[in-house]
């Protein structure tokens, strides 16, 4: 949490550092329907068990103009299906450090990792790193006049 709690704080100063711009903060929830499954949250040995909530910070910051960096910190609980009871299961984050190479075209490293709590998966946590383009085919706002 001292991460986040730093993060924020930097955010919070951003105006003084020219170079940094926030472009998001914002903080999810969803509350999940019955029977809901997830092999992460709800095959961990325990009975009875189905997708709670899930919680998530986003944190959107632009650095030196084109180049960006997205965030996005997430768990996830599970419940009882008889009862109330409930408790975080899975933490992961999720991240796109990119560049606006021109107005319709962005390069990126993308990761997102996932983490099991309370138990071992046995074949590892989930993990995804790797490089992508995006195609922007209509894009508005800031990012659009990137370059232009």
């Amino acid at each position: 949490m001292s991460f986040l709690a730093l993060a924020l704080l930097l955010i919070s100063q951003a105006e003084a550092w020219e170079a940094l711009s926030p472009r998001e903060v914002s903080l999810d929830y969803t509350h999940f329907g019955h029977k809901g499954r997830d092999p992460l949250v709800t095959n961990n040995g325990i009975p009875h068990r189905e997708l709670g909530q899930a919680v998530g910070l986003r944190l959107g910051i632009d650095v030196l103009g084109p180049l960006y960096w997205r965030n996005w910190v997430h768990g996830r609980t599970d419940r009882q299906t008889f009862g109330q009871a409930s408790q975080f299961r899975s933490v992961g984050w999720q991240f796109e450090l990119g560049v606006h190479v021109t107005r319709h075209l962005d390069v990126f490293y993308h990761h997102h990792s996932q983490h099991v709590l309370d138990t071992t998966y046995l074949p590892g946590f989930p993990v995804e790193d790797g490089m992508g383009i995006r195609l922007n085919i209509i894009k508005q706002g800031k990012d659009a006049r990137v370059f232009e």
